[in-house]
């Protein structure tokens, strides 16, 4: 049964819509496009305070990338 629970779960964040829907927004500067840079990013969930989560990161993102922190 809890299977069956978890699956009707994943079905509902399917299902889900953005608040803030991707088509919308300003298109960007070809002037401004560039890579971006994180330098010693640190973050903790505000619900654990003792468990630093990233620490130190630091991480460039080039123009044409797609990076995801999992």
């Amino acid at each position: 049964m809890r299977g069956v629970g978890a699956g009707e779960r994943i079905f509902e964040l399917l299902d889900r819509h953005p608040a803030i829907p991707p088509s919308t927004g300003l298109p960007v500067d070809p002037a401004r496009r560039g890579p971006i840079r994180f330098e010693e990013v640190y973050f903790r969930y505000p619900s654990r305070p003792g468990a630093q989560i990233l620490k130190h990161l630091d991480l460039e993102v080039k123009v044409g990338e797609s990076v995801a922190l999992v």
